[in-house]
């Protein structure tokens, strides 16, 4: 699998947090695969406080593809319900 610049894959995460990433801003790519047991997947962005998490968009309940359009910052997902889940976010060139 490619290297991703500006991005970050995650492969066979549980529920839960995943670990926080930055991202450079811009358009992004999502793809989300795993075995679903009516759970979602939510982008998540710390606010200015530092501590607080934000949800960004809706939840994503289907498998696939997503588009994102956003400011440089910390990101990280939070999965509910959903194993053995295959997540990588990447800037897509304009």
């Amino acid at each position: 699998m490619s290297t991703i610049s500006d991005g970050k894959q995650f492969i066979n995460v549980g529920t839960g947090a995943t670990t926080a990433f930055t991202l450079k801003g811009g358009k992004y790519g999502l793809t989300w695969q795993a075995t679903l047991g009516g759970g979602n997947l939510q982008l998540q962005t710390l606010a200015a406080d530092g501590t607080t998490w934000l949800p960004v968009g809706a939840a994503i309940s289907a498998l696939g593809f997503t588009n994102f359009d956003l400011p440089p910052g910390q990101y990280r997902f939070n999965v509910t319900t959903s194993t053995a889940n295959y997540i990588a976010i990447a800037g897509v060139p304009y």
